[in-house]
């Protein structure tokens, strides 16, 4: 209905002006905070084709799951095992 959906926006509100990086209760882990608190200074720079063809699936594959990265992943390297198409967890560093 109209009203859940206005306390839903509501409550979504509150919780982004309360939001801190600090916050001990929902801590983010410390990778994730390292990253948000110093992120790269440089332009990201894709002159290796097979981080390019990473960076693509990764991107297109953003609403899926990680099992699905890895498949296409698999088919690819079992069509092409020279190239270095990067795992799920080094293309989503690299991003």
């Amino acid at each position: 209905s109209p009203i859940d959906d206005i306390r839903i926006a509501e409550k979504f509100i509150e919780c982004l002006r309360g939001a801190s990086l600090d916050n001990a209760d929902e801590a983010l882990p410390l990778e994730v905070l390292e990253q948000l608190r110093n992120p790269p200074e440089t332009p990201l720079t894709l002159d290796n084709p097979d981080y390019r063809l990473s960076l693509y699936i990764f991107l297109a594959v953003s609403n899926a799951s990680e099992v699905t990265y890895d498949t296409v992943r698999l088919g690819i390297l079992r069509r092409h095992p020279e190239d270095d198409i990067l795992t799920y967890h080094r293309v989503k560093r690299l991003v």
